[in-house]
C-alpha cells in the first residue's frame, strides 16, 4: 500500500459480509425449494410449476449484470460513446425484468 493513499475502513468489509450473506440466503432458499419439490414427493402434489417468465427474469437480469460490467469498463477505457450505449442496454434490460417479474405475479 502507498503512504499516500488511504487506509480502507470498514465500509468494504461490511459490503462483502452483506453480499455473502444474501448469497448464503439465496442458495438456502433454493435448496429448501428443491428439497420440498423433490425431497417429498408428497408435499408437492397441487403446487403449480415456475411460471416461464421467471426463468426468462432470471436469465434478462443475469445478461444485464454483463452490461453494467461493460458499462463499468467503458468509463474506465474513457469511451464514453460505450458508456452511453451500455447504461442504455442496462435499462432496457432492467425495464424487460421488471415487465416480467409484474407479469409473473400478476
Amino acid at each position: 500500500m502507498d503512504k499516500d493513499s488511504p487506509a480502507p475502513g470498514a465500509a468494504p468489509l461490511g459490503l462483502a459480509i452483506f453480499l455473502a450473506s444474501l448469497a448464503v440466503l439465496f442458495a438456502a432458499s433454493l435448496v429448501a425449494y428443491w428439497a420440498v419439490r423433490m425431497g417429498k414427493p408428497e408435499w408437492a402434489t397441487g403446487m403449480p410449476p415456475l411460471p416461464t417468465s421467471l426463468w426468462i427474469s432470471t436469465v434478462v437480469i443475469l445478461v444485464s449484470s454483463v452490461t453494467i460490467q461493460l458499462a463499468l469498463n467503458a468509463v474506465r477505457a474513457g469511451d464514453l460513446r460505450g458508456l452511453t450505449r451500455f447504461l442504455n442496454a442496462t435499462t432496457l434490460l432492467g425495464a424487460v425484468f421488471l415487465a416480467l417479474q409484474l407479469w409473473a405475479w400478476w
